[in-house]
């Protein structure tokens, strides 16, 4: 149907192609494979269940951000991974790193302090120092000898939260929800099928 259809509706075992006009097809189908494309209704029934989301929290580092660490992962959801990358403030090359935190959070907890932005930051902070990570050298210590570091201070840059995909159930065993994306199916073609790879392309 090319760019002609714009909604699929499923009713059992026949899907109803229209366009903003008039029904261009009415299809009866064996088995259908669905990958979650866009105006389609009918298909899939959602499980009714709380929202979960991954949220990236970035945060700058207007102290203390010269070090060699790349990449932390902690064994909570909030706080999961810190990515640090060279800091895109400054013009050039630099050796100064900010940081991008990634949680795994319920839509419940987005709205808790515990787990803020601000939280983040705190957290961010105390995963470098269990590590044994410092800020800047200050000295000596007068009294004991011993070296002396200036505390990370840092700033929220901002926050990003993208929704996962919530359960789903097909609304017919004739269909089945499929697990593999596009691009893999269209890598494991036959070398028959490899002729139409320029037209597959840009599917």
């Amino acid at each position: 149907m090319s760019d002609l259809c714009e909604n699929i509706r499923c009713d059992g075992d026949t899907i109803v192609c229209s366009n903003e006009y008039s029904k261009i097809a009415e299809i009866r189908f064996g088995k259908m494979h669905y990958f979650g494309d866009d105006n389609c209704t009918g298909i899939i029934e959602k499980v009714v269940a709380e929202r979960h989301y991954i949220c990236y929290d970035w945060i700058a580092f207007n102290r203390g951000g010269k070090h060699e660490i790349d990449y932390i992962e902690t064994e909570d959801e909030f706080v999961k991974q810190i990515w640090f990358y060279s800091s895109d403030r400054i013009d050039g090359k630099t050796a100064v790193k900010d940081a991008c935190t990634v949680s795994h959070l319920s839509e419940t907890q987005l709205r808790e302090f515990d787990f803020s932005e601000t939280m983040a930051r705190f957290k961010l902070i105390n995963e470098m120092e269990i590590r044994g990570m410092k800020g800047l050298f200050n000295g000596y210590c007068p009294k004991y000898g011993h070296a002396k570091y200036y505390k990370f201070r840092t700033s929220n840059l901002g926050r990003k939260r993208i929704e996962k995909p919530q359960n789903t159930l097909p609304s017919s065993p004739k269909i089945t929800i499929a697990q593999e994306d596009k691009g893999t199916l269209i890598e494991s073609l036959p070398e028959s099928s490899r002729n139409y790879q320029r037209i597959i392309s840009y599917l």
